[in-house]
């Protein structure tokens, strides 16, 4: 067996595994067949190995402020054979979420979130070959401005006491009147 030309030392066997791929796995596999006097060469395989970039898999970004989801590749070699798709899921696309770029690159942004942009997103990643994965998820969640409930219309008898509650749509929300 070989990693990106070079023999792998002990592996032999017509079966070759890597315990955990880690980023230094990743690269070209291939293995080579002695047979009555001829090599036969395996067509290589290639193993992309995913990592997060930036930020965590799971974030909480206020309305109107920005986030970057991202995938480092490895080996970093492979990068200009691979193409990007971001998506939410279930949604499948990234209308109405703020204003994005990288939508089709390895890393993601978007600015002025809107209250969509709370989804959970993947990103295709697909080889020349026309295998892919997917790396993610990745989770946003936008906290709901809290909403001013209308206040119900009540009949009140003149001179009678009442009381007029403003209501939120979170009960924990600071509520002050001026």
């Amino acid at each position: 067996w070989f990693k990106d030309s070079v023999a792998i030392p002990g592996a032999t066997g017509s079966i070759h595994s890597v315990a955990g791929m880690l980023p230094q796995n990743g690269g070209r596999y291939h293995a080579e067949v002695y047979y009555a006097g001829i090599t036969l060469q395996t067509a290589p395989a290639v193993m992309v190995v995913f990592q997060r970039t930036g930020a965590s898999a799971s974030q909480v970004v206020p309305a109107g402020g920005s986030f970057s989801l991202g995938v480092q590749v490895h080996p970093a070699s492979l990068q200009n054979e691979l193409s990007f798709l971001w998506s939410r899921v279930p949604e499948g696309h990234l209308q109405g979420i703020g204003v994005m770029s990288g939508d089709t690159s390895p890393v993601l942004t978007v600015t002025s979130v809107t209250e969509a942009a709370q989804s959970v997103y993947r990103c295709r990643v697909s080889h020349d070959s026309g295998y892919f994965g997917y790396a993610g998820p990745y989770e946003v969640r936008v906290p709901q401005v809290p909403r001013i409930l209308p206040v119900p219309d009540t009949r009140v008898t003149a001179g009678a006491p009442v009381d007029i509650a403003i209501q939120v749509t979170d009960p924990e929300a600071n509520v002050q009147v001026a």
